[in-house]
Parts: C-alpha cells; sequence; structure tokens
C-alpha cells in the first residue's frame, strides 16, 4: 500500500552561497504553501461570420510568475540564516518516511527552489504586556522557476541491438517538447528519439548505430548502408532540431587515414549523407570519445580531434567544417569539448591535464591552468557558464573552477573519488549532474548529485564493463552507454526514478 507525506516528514535546508557549497539544515520552521506558477495563455478571438458569435484562432502564453513562499519559524539568540543571507541562495524541502530530519541524505524526494531572494522579514511576538508567547521570525521569499523534482534513482540495463557486440561510445536524445497542433509535427516529448553509436570491427565492417522513436524501450538498427566509411568507428553523435519540425543526427569518427570524418542523417537513420572530411588527411580531426562534439543547435557544431586535439567547427549543420584551433594547445588526444547555453565560452580537454578555453564562441582559444599538475587526462569537461566549469579525469578526481580555468579545486569525498576514470559528467542546470565514472576493474557506476556538486551519492549498480559517454534529459532522467556486457552486448543504461 503507499504511504501518504506529511507535513511532519518534510525538512528544509538552505544553501546561502548557491550551487557546489555546504548547505544546512533549519530546524524548528514551517514552510507556507509552495505555488509554482505555469504561465497563463491569453485567447485570440474575432467576429465570426455571422457577426454575433467569436471565433477563437489562437492563444499568447505570458511566462511564469517568480515563485513565492513564506518560511516561518521560532527566533533563538543567534541570528537565522534567514536573516543574515544577502546574496542569491538555494532553498531544499527534504521528503523521507523514517530516520532523521538533518541527515542529507535521508530522502525520498524532494524540491531545489533557486536563485531565491528575500522580499521581507516580520518579526513577531517580540514584546507582550501579559503573555508570554515565542517570538517568531517570518520570510517571505521569491524564486526564479521551475523547481527541480529531485526522487531516489535507480538504472536499469536496456536490451541493445542484436549483433552489436562491440563497445557503445555515444548517445543523443532529444530534451526539446513539441506539442500537437499547429502544423509542426507530431507531440514530441523530452526523452523520446535518440540514437547510440558505436565501434566498428576491423576491415570493411561498418560503424554500428542504432535509434528509438519510443522512449529507448526498443532500439533498431540504422538503417542506411553506410553512416561512415568502412572499419570507422562512430565515437560521437548528437542530435539538434533541424527544419520545421524534424531533427537531425551528425555520427563523428575517424578512418584508418587517419581522417576525421562524419556524417548526418534528417529521418531518424533511414537514409544518411555522403562522408563529410573534417580537417587534414594525418590530423585525426574527428572525434574520438563520445564527449569529443558538442551541437548548441545547426549553427553551433565543434569537434575536438582524436589525436591532436585540434577544434574544427561548423555553421551549417556540420556540412562543412573550418579550423578554430590546430592543435597546438592540447598537443595530443583530445577527449571531450562543451560550451555553455549561449555558445560563447566553450573548454575543449584532453591528453596530458591540457585544456584549452575560448571566450569568443572558439574565434580565439587560449590555454587555461593545468588541473592536477600530475599530467593525467581529462576525459570530460562541463561548463556552466563565464566563470564556472567541471572536469573530470582518468585519475578518478574531479575539479570544478570559478574563475575561467585561472584555478581549480578538487571535489574529494564522492563515492569512488581517487579510483578509476571519471568518464563523463552531464549537468541540467546549475543543481544537478549524473556522472559515470569507471572502477579499476573496470565497472561503471553513476553518481548522481542535486546540489551543485557538493554532495554526491551512488546510485545502485548494475551489472556492465564500463561506461564511456552520459547525457541528462532533465533533472531525473539520463542515458549512459559502454562496453559490451556478458551477453555480448554494447550496454545501454536509463536513469529514471526508482
Amino acid at each position: 500500500m503507499r504511504a501518504a507525506l506529511t507535513a511532519k516528514m518534510g525538512a528544509i535546508w538552505i544553501q546561502p552561497a548557491g550551487a557546489n557549497n555546504p548547505t544546512y539544515y533549519l530546524d524548528c520552521k514551517d514552510l507556507g504553501d509552495l505555488t509554482e506558477g505555469e504561465g497563463t495563455s491569453t485567447l485570440l478571438q474575432c467576429f465570426d461570420a455571422s457577426g454575433v458569435g467569436w471565433e477563437t484562432v489562437g492563444s499568447t502564453i505570458a511566462p511564469p510568475d517568480s515563485i513565492a513562499f513564506d518560511i516561518t519559524g521560532l527566533m533563538f539568540e543567534s541570528m537565522d540564516w534567514l536573516e543574515e543571507v544577502e546574496c542569491p541562495f538555494t532553498i531544499y524541502i527534504l521528503k523521507r518516511t523514517c530516520g532523521r530530519a538533518d541527515n542529507w541524505s535521508n530522502y525520498v524526494r524532494g524540491f531545489v527552489v533557486q536563485n531565491v531572494s528575500r522580499s521581507q522579514k516580520t518579526y513577531g511576538g517580540l514584546v507582550a504586556r501579559d503573555t508570554d508567547a515565542a517570538s517568531t521570525l517570518a520570510v517571505s521569499l521569491q524564486a526564479y522557476p521551475p523547481v527541480l523534482k529531485v526522487q531516489q534513482l535507480e538504472y536499469l540495463a536496456k536490451t541493445a541491438v542484436a549483433g552489436h557486440t562491440l563497445a557503445y561510445n555515444g548517445v543523443a536524445f532529444n530534451t526539446d517538447r513539441r506539442c500537437l497542433g499547429g502544423g509542426c509535427g507530431d507531440e514530441l516529448d523530452p526523452g523520446e528519439r535518440g540514437m547510440i553509436v558505436g565501434d566498428s570491427a576491423v576491415g570493411p565492417a561498418v560503424a554500428q548505430a542504432a535509434q528509438t522513436i519510443n522512449d529507448g524501450d526498443t532500439w533498431t538498427q540504422v538503417v542506411c548502408a553506410a553512416p561512415l566509411v568502412a572499419g570507422t568507428s562512430a565515437k560521437a553523435v548528437v542530435r539538434f532540431p533541424y527544419g520545421r519540425s524534424g531533427a537531425r543526427y551528425i555520427i563523428g569518427g575517424n578512418d584508418a587515414g587517419p581522417q576525421g570524418n562524419i556524417s548526418y542523417t534528417d529521418d531518424n537513420g533511414a537514409t544518411c549523407s555522403a562522408v563529410v572530411t573534417v580537417g587534414g588527411a594525418a590530423t585525426s580531426s574527428g572525434p574520438g570519445f563520445g564527449a569529443a562534439m558538442f551541437a548548441l543547435d545547426e549553427r553551433h557544431i565543434w569537434i575536438v580531434g582524436a589525436t591532436t586535439g585540434d577544434i574544427h567547427f561548423s555553421a551549417d549543420g556540420g556540412e562543412t567544417w573550418t579550423e578554430q584551433e590546430d592543435g597546438t594547445i592540447i598537443g595530443g588526444v583530445g577527449y571531450c569539448i562543451h560550451f555553455d547555453s549561449t555558445g560563447t565560452y566553450g573548454m575543449a580537454c584532453g591528453a596530458a591535464d591540457t585544456i584549452a578555453v575560448t571566450a569568443d564562441g572558439g574565434d580565439s582559444w587560449t590555454a587555461a591552468t593545468a588541473v592536477t599538475g600530475g599530467g593525467g587526462d581529462i576525459l570530460c569537461v562541463q561548463v556552466l557558464d563565464s566563470d564556472r566549469a567541471w572536469v573530470g579525469t582518468d585519475d578518478g578526481t574531479l575539479w570544478y573552477t570559478r574563475d575561467w580555468g585561472v584555478s581549480w579545486t578538487q571535489r574529494t569525498g564522492w563515492p569512488g573519488s581517487g579510483v578509476g576514470d571519471v568518464r563523463g559528467l552531464a549537468f541540467y542546470g546549475d543543481h544537478v549532474c549524473f556522472m559515470a565514472y569507471d572502477t579499476a576493474v573496470p565497472v561503471g557506476h553513476i553518481n548522481y548529485t542535486f546540489d551543485g556538486g557538493y554532495t554526491w551519492e551512488r546510485l545502485a549498480a548494475v551489472t556492465n564493463n564500463g561506461l564511456n559517454h552520459i547525457i541528462a534529459i532533465d533533472e531525473s532522467h539520463a542515458w549512459a552507454v559502454g562496453e559490451p556486457d556478458a551477453g555480448p552486448l554494447g550496454v545501454i543504461l536509463e536513469i529514471l526514478p526508482a
């Protein structure tokens, strides 16, 4: 039987400095209703042909208002965090079914309220003539929408395509939503359509690729005859909206030349373009890893090269490529590249602790400060904004910067820290991130944070032989792919609420 949650099972936490900073339990507090607006619509109407009635011909929508709520509690000798905090902060409401309220990891579901600020303080019960009443502090708060909803997560192994006995290296899914109507195509939910790509056997074999159009419930072989040239392994795939209601996938890899090459499909792999070469025949300018290609949209696509770390850019959906950096900075294997949501600030990382950064969309690149100083390889990177970014290494270490790579701080204490490889990071906003890492065996694991990386939890393991790439759909949904299991088939994992 389902157990209903009650107010007694709730706890309030505050993160005074925002994401990736310490959190503090707030005791003796009451939380007012948390109301999240979802925007309003206004009908567009005109007289019908009779002139006595109305015809509704559409509507306009308005964005949601800020989130408004109150926290009230007892007053103590020391000032409360809610009195002292000045800059925008984060509030967490965590619900539990048993255990202590002041245990951060003791939750069954929760709410993350972001960019919170105070709008009013009310001190109550300060003085009374003939009544000994409690002194209280009531704080009115406002915050940015949306509220993130977090839950206990697990990951499940999905059935791979028969015959795909080699590694899957990259995965891409849609994250956009489309409602039915208006002539813009079928209804589309985030995470409904995706593609995975993987290794090719030596010789004339072609790269393996599979696609889903039903939320990953089933996967089918991409049917275009040869997305890449014979003998080329598909190492990365990206997806972005293309045209009025369609989407384009770009599949990338390197042949034995080595020559970087990509192919694209606008019909879920029913047909693929001719192979487009990237870089010179001896530069391995194609992606060599799942995170080595990044697409913001059809006009902003980047690749960091598999061998020499050169960086190429496409502004036309992958049909042509120009060199932005010749590999001087990375000078070896390029593992990953990522940009912020504006396409202005980007990082490309590679072997021997090398990081190239840009603050102008890739028109110019410079070297950032080394992360570890030990020469380890940086396998994954996530850029949040003009100041903040995260990287993971093959030393099993996790680092972040708050000054755009001038200095780095190691985040330790997470399950698996210092062991194996941090293979992938996938942020959803500032607070939620999924981490894929392999232990020394290797066995792939998934870690998860919803406080911006300050604390991490490990999800219950699923048998696999190592992970290569991970992406986030939303705050409680992600996909990861990796090495063949005992099947043997390439591994596909879906992370979702338990």
